[in-house]
């Protein structure tokens, strides 16, 4: 019966989703959730479920008044006539505790009656005065309350630039003043395009260190109008920066060039895909920092694309449940293209060796690394995906590994709840059969994402040992 019941909410959540009603599909999704956990899904838990606190800006001015509202993804009034009013406070880096912002409150912003129990016809909107806020990253916590009773708890990310504006005229300005370093530019406007983009609802600000990323906007502009352009010299692992023209934004990405390297000859080039959830970042440091570390030991190039968004979909056109809709099929797309973007500007910035490109990546990169290194075989020169999942083996064109004799190096633990070892079986069995040359390397007491940091040694060292004959 629970089997049948979660199967028509399934449906009832794909159905939704392919009518662009986000909200529906969420509250269906939640209804499965909730029926899995044994909780009854009551008009209460409908509402709390629905609820969801909006800043106008998360990177914003503490000087300026702040725009906030508390709105439903979905329809779910409250039954009866609750007396409903919001009370925020400000919580520094960190989450409220234990489901009480007062334990952790750096400030109280206020209390804020009139909120009724159908903010889907009608969202709750307050202002907020931050005041004399340090620049910092806070989260903005608000208990809902019906009279005294606490209703619900709702934090939103905050991320404070005093005179953020500003800043961004001043330096647009200085720039329209220096011609050429596109590159550099790029890397200077970032903070501003990304804070666009998170004042936009588009992604969440993540660990983004906005004053951090200002000031080497500040130190990359002074230099580039002293004439000088300050990125083809430097060395190490760097995080560089390009106008994504089709996706309408500066992208990041992950960039490891090794002290030795001179020009004089070419180098080995890896790309490496994080998993969901993670940025570009994420690669560089699992196995603190193994991938890093060890392209410099080995003299090896390393790029890691953020793909476009952190749940990157690295080209693939079909989900855990189904076909993707619209919207998650372009952002798989831009993912796909995001990662040859950065293929492309390494190779043109860098003396990097076709006959030695190399793909790697983990869970969902992992899954990327079958795919876009399957459908684009004729680029690598050996793939190294770990706890990966492929959910239609079939779909891939994993022929095209054994034309253009791509190896590939696999990796997975035996104790992967996330994605099961199974999985992994499946592929090397598929492997098998096609005479697809590979190592298959699976770790007792591996568990997601435990396995990768380990390995990035031997990983190198197998990438090492194959180079494409054809280039």
């Amino acid at each position: 019966m629970q089997q049948a019941e979660l199967k028509k909410l399934e449906d009832a959540a794909n159905a939704a989703r392919a009518r662009g009603e986000t909200g529906l599909s969420f509250r269906e999704l939640h209804r499965g959730i909730a029926l899995l956990e044994g909780r009854a899904w009551t008009t209460q838990v409908a509402f709390t479920t629905s609820l969801v606190l909006v800043p106008e800006a998360v990177v914003c001015d503490p000087s300026q008044p702040l725009a906030v509202r508390v709105r439903q993804y979905f329809p779910a009034p409250l039954d009866g006539n609750p007396k409903l009013s919001v009370h925020a406070s400000l919580v520094r880096g960190g989450q409220a505790q234990n489901g009480n912002a007062k334990e952790s409150a750096a400030l109280s912003l206020g209390a804020f009656p009139g909120a009724v129990g159908d903010m889907a016809k009608e969202p709750f909107r307050f202002t907020l005065q931050l005041g004399p806020l340090e620049d910092s990253a806070y989260q903005l916590v608000v208990e809902l309350r019906d009279g005294e009773r606490l209703v619900h708890l709702l934090a939103a990310p905050l991320i404070t630039v005093r005179g953020f504006d500003a800043k961004r005229a001043g330096i647009e300005s200085r720039l329209a003043m220096v011609a050429g370093f596109e590159q550099a530019k790029a890397s200077i406007r970032y903070p501003f395009d990304f804070a666009r983009v998170v004042n936009g609802g588009t992604v969440a600000p993540g660990s983004y260190d906005f004053t951090g990323g200002l000031a080497r906007s500040e130190e990359l502009l002074k230099t580039i109008e002293a004439g000088q352009d300050p990125l083809p010299d430097e060395r190490g692992l760097l995080w560089r920066h390009y106008v994504f023209t089709d996706a309408g934004e500066i992208m990041p990405y992950g960039l490891v060039v090794p002290k030795s390297y001179d020009g004089a000859k070419a180098l080995p080039l890896i790309i490496a895909l994080h998993g969901s959830s993670s940025t570009e970042t994420r690669m560089m440091q699992m196995g603190n920092g193994a991938l890093p570390r060890v392209a410099e030991e080995r003299g090896f190039l390393v790029a890691t694309p953020l793909g476009y968004r952190r749940d990157a979909g690295y080209g693939q056109t079909r989900g855990p449940l189904g076909k993707l809709d619209p919207e998650s099929e372009r952002a798989s797309r831009l993912s796909e293209q995001d990662v040859f973007n950065v293929l492309k500007l390494v190779r043109a910035n860098y003396r990097a060796d076709p006959a030695r490109i190399y793909l790697m990546g983990t869970s969902a990169g992992g899954r990327g690394t079958w795919s876009l290194g399957s459908s684009h075989a004729e680029i690598w020169a050996a793939l190294a995906p770990s706890d990966s999942v492929i959910e239609v083996v079939s779909a891939l064109p994993l022929e095209n590994l054994k034309q253009h004799n791509v190896p590939a190096y696999i990796v997975h633990g035996d104790s992967d709840r996330s994605i099961p070892v199974e999985d992994a079986r499946v592929m090397v069995a598929e492997l098998k059969k096609l005479g697809v040359p590979h190592e298959y390397h699976e770790i007792p007491g591996g568990t997601h994402g435990s396995v990768l940091g380990p390995a990035i040694p031997h990983i190198v060292e197998f990438f090492s040992q194959h180079k494409r004959a054809d280039k």
